[in-house]
């Protein structure tokens, strides 16, 4: 009996926790919707929430230059201006610092 075979969701490491009242019956009709179980869906929520350190800088690096792209056609189509310089400088700071925690993460 001891050799029996585990499944992963037998060596998961298992993790209880107390849920406010009406919660678990929101997670149930979300897993619904979702056509996927109740804990695939709290793991879905905690992965989004919680990603991998490099996705998460991956994902600011990708922001930020969706970001500078629509600033892009922003400045063609009205020009630019001191709201377009200013979004811009921003933009361009958070790509810096999006990238500068990408390396950090690759390290």
């Amino acid at each position: 009996m001891g050799d029996d075979p585990k499944y992963p969701s037998q060596l998961a490491e298992r993790f209880q926790i107390r849920l406010p009242d009406g919660l678990r019956d929101r997670i149930r009709d979300a897993a619904e919707r979702n056509h996927r179980s109740m804990n695939a869906e709290i793991l879905c929520v905690l992965l989004d929430a919680y990603p991998e350190p490099e996705e998460a800088a991956e994902r600011l690096v990708i922001d930020a230059l969706e970001e500078l792209v629509e600033l892009k056609g922003m400045k063609d189509a009205f020009g630019g201006g001191k709201e377009y310089e200013d979004r811009k400088a921003t933009a361009w700071e958070r790509a810096r610092a999006a990238l500068a925690q990408a390396r950090e993460g690759a390290r």
